[in-house]
């Protein structure tokens, strides 16, 4: 089979698949509002004042709902092909989607028939395929085939169909012979690309890896064709690499000619004044457009009104000739090339940028309207987006293939990433071949101005694992993407340490392969950070990121499971694009031992473990940390830095005293310099002796309402098996206190005794009722009494549940520790006369006085708190939400009530008892007979005539 016959086949199954997918068919298969609940139609629209006449002669459409009300969510923008039409005809076959606010949306069609300019009945927009991109690709295979040999674009043909080698050049022009104000800025790699192209009688490739200045190679490409008098056609698979090089072009080269083709509704607002449509506005003949929209306007008569019409049409038709006729440069995406605007136009030079991201068949477009063909582009990026099952090579990546070494230029110098980023896709992609820049080689996020130098902020690669850790995928077989929330958690954890470090949230973005967990990640970073931050952050999938980069990066891999299944991942082109998206700070969080089933991923989880800042994903515990724990300001990274820790770890709420935060450590470590002159190395604590089966052990033991504390000098790691083994256990558990004097807690819930054998709350506990085992600390709480209370304890020091204050008989609140110890005493002595029934059921459901009603929340409620109607507990704002503490079925039921209650309709008067439904019946009854006799009593009698003859 020939290409042309492959590139037909590739056609037609992307226009059937298009097809299928479009609303157009699903109203076959759905009712209108199943295509609006999926955002693919807008149901109710009335036409919104009278119909009006565009530039080139559209007719514009203003629709809305009625009553003034917002449109819906919809999945419908502008530059969309929809179809208007109501329940039981069509009025617009296709129309463009010119605009759409709040409340109306605005269509552009070629003509509305008058019949169809009512505004009394319901209209429906449907959004529907692009049949002209299919249309026009034919069109120009049939043209490849037919070509005849005295056409300008023959040898074009020849190449792209393998007829005839690409012509090498003997020799290519000096760069001294190529003028241009932006040339002096290029490197020598780059340079060679602008002479291979302007000596290049066929075809020429330009390779650019990501970062390494394609787009300013092109734009010098076009300035150097333009002064030597060339006709240029630039073209991009899409509108927003069409109008990125349209800002380039006009910043530096502000005297060319230049138009961008296309609908006005699909181009970018900082190209509009370039845009064909603004340029014929603004041409001689736009006064007289004008002057005859205005007499269309004034209501003519039907036939009047169509000469007026077709006079415009023709008139801004010329006028749309004269532009393009006199530009330098005409830009237009690749099926935009095949429009009415640049029939019969010839160009000498054109150029397909991202040509390794278009289909084959658009290329062909603009490929027969040039002398001379250039594609710019990178094969190991994304390839274009196929709906089909028939997979065909790019234009690009064929003629790479067939192309001798002359005709193709491979940029190698980048300017975007740090050095570690870029060296795994160098070797894994390039050969090796790509180099950064001086400027960017060991640039950092610690560089960028009021960022501090933390450990995130000073390592340009960061590799979290989630190995071991428990931090499997999501498990829903119904949703055919995947996420990871506990991955998620970990990326707005990771955000959350680089915005308190000083990064600015539009520095960051996150990346994911699955658009669930995109989805996961907002909410993460949104309870983490914010929603107002998160919106600032750009959080999205690789594919529609490629093109764009950001100072940090945050990946997050999702696939972790014991078959070792790795999906799409094993696209090897998506991971190049996600990795080097990064400048200064790639974050990866995945789990090694799933992704490393893959070789290229493999390679690259060993790229990261020589290079990378390794972590383990169980370094991250749950609650939040000091940030001042990664502070390194006075000092410079890879240097010695004195380290003075005491000789031991203290526990936690035994009276032992505080660790040195890491501002006070700091401070020692620069003082030892300064007396010694050398680092003064202290000796490092002993090993952890913490025996995790003794632990459990004893977690095991516990009886009701005793609690047991481990101390501060546990790891995170050691506490979250703590957590994990008392998770599963059924018993409370949680964490207090804050940076190194941090630890966790155990607590078996008391039971609920029989009402009459409740006995009076005892005494003080006793020294037997409080038992040390190692270093761990179990308080026997049976009334609710602690002897190692204080008053005024700060909200962040550490405190076992055990110790929370609770009202006695003789207690009082003083100020002063003395005064709350010698009371303290006298409560121990004095026999105590009972606890309150209420406090004694508080403490049973463990209901905390002055603190949130979350059971792992330890903030305090006295001054700020929120009161939950459905439990009635106090809860912080963080928790005061019902569906967050455990309150929404009760809040679900609640609303639902309260709808039915509202909108209830009236059932008239309740029914009544039975002594008076009895008086009403007979009342009833009575008031019915009366009725009855008043009626036969007006009857007269009938005059029949017949008594007359009787006398």
């Amino acid at each position: 089979m020939s290409l042309l016959s492959s590139l037909r086949e590739l056609v037609t199954a992307e226009q059937d698949a298009e097809t299928n997918a479009s609303a157009g068919v699903l109203l076959q298969r759905q009712s209108y509002r199943a295509l609006e609940r999926a955002g693919q139609a807008i149901r109710r629209l009335h036409v919104s004042g009278a119909p009006r006449c565009g530039l080139r002669a559209r007719t514009l459409l203003d629709l809305a709902l009625q009553y003034d009300a917002d449109l819906p969510a919809t999945r419908i923008s502008s530059g969309d092909i929809v179809q208007v039409r109501t329940a039981s005809s069509i009025i617009i076959e296709q129309a463009i989607v010119q605009r759409i606010s709040k409340k109306v949306i605005t269509v552009s069609c070629d003509e509305l028939k008058e019949a169809n300019m009512s505004t009394g009945f319901t209209i429906v927009i449907a959004k529907i395929g692009n049949e002209i991109t299919f249309r026009r690709s034919r069109q120009a295979l049939q043209d490849a085939e037919r070509l005849p040999s005295s056409s300008p674009a023959y040898n074009v043909r020849c190449v792209l169909l393998a007829e005839r080698p690409i012509a090498v050049p003997h020799a290519l022009p000096t760069f001294d012979q190529i003028s241009g104000s932006i040339l002096s800025s290029l490197n020598e790699r780059q340079r060679d690309a602008v002479r291979c192209a302007m000596a290049s009688t066929d075809v020429a490739l330009i390779h650019g890896p990501p970062g390494c200045g394609k787009t300013t190679v092109v734009v010098a490409i076009i300035e150097a064709a333009v002064r030597t008098g060339m006709s240029v056609l630039v073209c991009a698979p899409s509108n927003v690499a069409v109008d990125t090089i349209t800002e380039r072009l006009a910043a530096v080269v502000p005297r060319i000619r230049l138009v961008r083709t296309g609908h006005p509704a699909r181009l970018l607002p900082s190209v509009l004044d370039h845009s064909l449509d603004e340029l014929v506005a603004r041409s001689e003949g736009s006064k007289l457009a004008n002057d005859i929209r205005a007499e269309m306007r004034q209501n003519p008569g039907r036939l009047e009104y169509r000469q007026l019409r077709a006079d415009l049409r023709a008139m801004e038709t010329r006028a749309v000739e004269s532009v393009v006729g006199k530009a330098q440069v005409v830009l237009s995406t690749c099926v935009g090339a095949g429009a009415s605007d640049l029939r019969g136009r010839q160009f000498d030079l054109c150029i397909i940028d991202e040509a390794a991201q278009a289909l084959e068949p658009h290329c062909w477009i603009p490929a027969l309207l040039c002398k001379r063909l250039v594609l710019a582009g990178d094969h190991k990026q994304l390839a274009p987006t196929v709906k089909s099952q028939v997979v065909l090579p790019t234009m690009f990546e064929r003629i790479h293939a067939i192309a001798p070494e002359p005709a193709v230029v491979m940029l190698e110098e980048q300017y975007r990433m740090h050095e570690s980023i870029q060296r795994w896709s160098s070797d894994e992609f390039y050969d090796g071949r790509l180099v950064p820049s001086d400027a960017v080689r060991h640039h950092l996020l610690s560089d960028l101005p009021d960022v501090k130098k933390t450990r995130d902020t000073s390592r340009a690669l960061v590799l979290i694992d989630t190995a071991d850790c428990g931090f499997d995928e999501d498990d829903d077989d119904a949703d055919e993407s995947k996420g990871n929330k506990n991955e998620a958690r970990l990326v707005a954890r990771h955000v959350r340490s680089l915005l308190a470090a000083g990064v600015q949230p539009e520095q960051i973005g996150v990346l994911s392969p699955y658009n669930r967990q995109v989805g996961s990640c907002r909410d993460a970073v949104a309870d983490a950070c914010g929603g107002p931050v998160r919106d600032r952050i750009e959080i999205g999938t690789v594919d529609g990121f490629q093109g764009r980069e950001k100072d940090a990066i945050i990946i997050t891999m999702v696939r972790s499971n014991p078959d070792g299944r790795c999906g799409f991942l094993d696209d090897q082109r998506r991971t190049n694009v996600a990795v080097t998206r990064a400048r200064r700070h790639l974050a990866v969080v995945c789990d090694t031992t799933t992704v490393s089933r893959l070789p290229f991923l493999q390679r690259f989880v060993q790229h990261l473990r020589s290079a990378a800042d390794c972590r383990s994903a169980a370094e991250y515990d749950h609650d939040d940390d000091d940030e001042d724990e990664d502070e390194c300001d006075e000092c410079d990274q890879g240097a010695d830095v004195p380290v003075v820790e005491p000789s031991a770890r203290d526990g936690a709420g035994q009276g032992g005293k505080a660790r040195l935060s890491a501002k006070q450590r700091r401070q020692l470590q620069r003082k030892a310099v300064a007396e010694t002159g050398a680092p003064k190395i202290a000796e490092r604590p002993p090993a952890s002796t913490f025996d995790m089966e003794a632990a459990r052990a004893t977690i095991r033991g516990l009886r009701p309402g005793q609690e047991v504390s481990f101390p501060a000098s546990l790891s995170s790691y050691e506490r979250m098996e703590v957590h994990q083994f008392a998770e599963e256990c059924g018993l409370q558990h949680g964490s207090s206190g804050a940076d190194r004097d941090r630890y966790c807690w155990v607590r078996r819930p008391r039971r609920d005794p029989p009402v009459a054998s409740r006995a009076p709350a005892a005494a003080a506990p006793s020294a037997q009722d409080r038992i040390q085992i190692a270093d761990v600390l179990v308080v026997e709480d049976e009334d609710g009494n602690d002897d190692d209370e204080e008053d005024g304890v700060a909200e962040n020091e550490t405190r076992t549940p055990a110790a929370a204050v609770k009202p006695s008989k003789n207690k009082r609140v003083r100020k002063k520790k003395k005064k709350a110890q010698a009371s303290a005493a006298q409560d121990a002595d004095a026999p105590a006369a009972g606890v309150d029934e209420v406090e004694q059921q508080l403490a049973d459901l463990n209901i905390r006085p002055g603190r949130c009603g979350h059971e792992r929340c330890p903030r305090s409620t006295l001054t700020v708190r929120s009161i939950c109607r459905f439990c009635h507990l106090a809860f912080c704002m963080e928790h005061a939400l019902a569906e967050v503490h455990g309150c929404g079925r009760a809040a679900q039921a609640g609303a639902r009530s309260q709808w039915t209650q509202q909108n209830a309709r009236p059932t008239g008067q309740p029914p009544l008892s039975g002594t008076k439904r009895t008086y009403v019946a007979s009342s009833l009854e009575k008031k019915l007979k009366e009725m009855s006799e008043s009626r036969q009593g007006d009857r007269k009698p009938k005059d029949t005539g017949r008594g007359s003859r009787r006398r």
